[in-house]
């Protein structure tokens, strides 16, 4: 092929399925943003204090669908990326989507605290699993970055890795939050609305993995390299 010939892919077989796995996977993104949005929307918590993860004592039954919702649709996001090739089983992205969807587990599996009876073992478990899980997924995005570029998923990508970045700006503006609350004797749970730390680092970061879902859908069919001059 000479330089002035256009490039030609041809398809490649089981991209239709393929094209169903970015699909099921962000109706699932979509499904527990939903379900999280209405019950901040109908319940009587307040969502600056209060956790999304103290549904579970209020709202269970919908909270852990939302959950649940959202690990299955992370684990098809990530299928779809195999299955497209945009990923292999050895890129450090994949193990990193596992530890985010095992946290995301394991917040389901393991209630947080219930402060009116006091700390748990459950609770701590909980703590530890959401930490896992924010720090592994904006990681994952921007390493993934680069072969979602070379798959055809080129603003896709850039757009998540954006939002990826930008959960690692609140979680550094987070940490300096605690570390200065600690310089002044003020409790960091005061100095920090928990509530709606959780909810801005889960909408930055379950909006990047709907970013991915996206380009996966919308990739070419062929699964050609996409030109960028």
């Amino acid at each position: 092929m000479t330089a002035t010939e256009p490039m030609i892919a041809t398809e490649r077989p089981g991209s239709l399925r393929d094209r169903w796995a970015a699909l099921t996977g962000l109706a699932g993104v979509l499904l527990a943003a939903g379900l999280v949005g209405w019950l901040d929307l109908t319940t009587s918590e307040d969502v600056w204090r209060h956790t999304v993860s103290g549904y579970v004592f209020t709202d269970p039954v919908p909270f852990t669908a939302a959950v649940i919702a959202l690990v299955l649709g992370s684990a098809t996001v990530l299928l779809g990326l195999l299955r497209a090739g945009v990923l292999a089983a050895r890129h450090p992205s994949v193990w990193l989507l596992g530890a985010w969807i095992a946290g995301m587990t394991a917040v389901a599996v393991f209630p947080k605290h219930d402060w009116t009876v006091g700390p748990s073992f459950s609770g701590h478990v909980h703590r530890v699993a959401s930490l896992v899980a924010f720090v592994a997924l904006p990681l994952a995005i921007l390493l993934l970055t680069r072969a979602a570029v070379a798959r055809g998923m080129r603003r896709a990508a850039h757009l998540a890795a954006g939002l990826a970045i930008a959960s690692y700006a609140y979680l550094g503006f987070l940490a300096w939050t605690v570390y200065d609350a600690g310089r002044t004797g003020t409790p960091w749970w005061q100095a920090v609305p928990l509530g709606l730390t959780e909810r801005i680092l889960l909408a930055l970061e379950v909006a990047a993995l709907a970013v991915v879902a996206v380009g996966l859908l919308r990739r070419p069919v062929t699964g050609a390299p996409e030109k960028n001059g």
